[in-house]
């Protein structure tokens, strides 16, 4: 509990560049993909949630995180240890998973969570760091190339990838340079 407590207020520390970056920049790109109704997994303390709609649910296994979010008016859930969401098949059209996979050993619940809670058609978006932002944490236990994350979430789902886009540059190789420089996913859940 007291890594918790510590993970939050670490979150709720951000500096006002960071959180300027986020606002202005990195969640504005994330929302074109998402739309404004989405299922945020590993919310956190729910910054892109207040860009949202009001159909917008936060997800998280950190009840300080949680119940900060519901404090502002917001709406999450803390998601159990049996890590099933709390949430019924087939929910939403739009799903986020940002910077969240890097942080489990061991994925495959998270990810087939959230092709439970997908409906037919609907949009995935997972951001994951390159090498130097992965480097740049010591929370981070696993490394993703696009092919081996495309690999990992394709396994056993209905999660088709349908295209790769490096932001904030549009190439992978600032990722060696830049804690900042990312790679987002986006898959569509299809009938098979």
């Amino acid at each position: 509990m007291d890594n918790f407590l510590e993970y939050h207020n670490y979150l709720k520390s951000a500096s006002k560049l960071g959180y300027l970056y986020k606002k202005y920049f990195l969640h504005k790109f994330l929302l074109k993909l998402t739309g404004p109704s989405f299922l945020d997994v590993g919310c956190g303390i729910g910054k892109i949630l207040e860009l949202g709609s009001n159909d917008c649910l936060g997800i998280d296994i950190n009840e300080f995180n949680v119940n900060y979010i519901k404090s502002k008016g917001l709406k999450a859930k803390v998601i159990p240890n049996t890590n099933v969401f709390p949430i019924e098949d087939s929910s939403f059209s739009s799903i986020l998973c940002d910077q969240v996979l890097e942080h489990i050993e061991e994925p495959t619940i998270l990810i087939s969570e959230m092709d439970r809670v997908s409906k037919y058609t609907g949009k995935i978006i997972i951001g994951l760091p390159l090498e130097k932002g992965y480097k740049a944490d010591p929370d981070h236990c696993k490394f993703y190339t696009p092919k081996s994350a495309i690999q990992l979430i394709e396994k056993d789902t209905n999660l088709k990838h349908k295209k790769t886009i490096f932001y904030p540059f549009p190439l992978k190789i600032f990722g060696k340079f830049f804690r900042q420089q990312f790679f987002y996913l986006v898959f569509e859940k299809v009938n098979e």
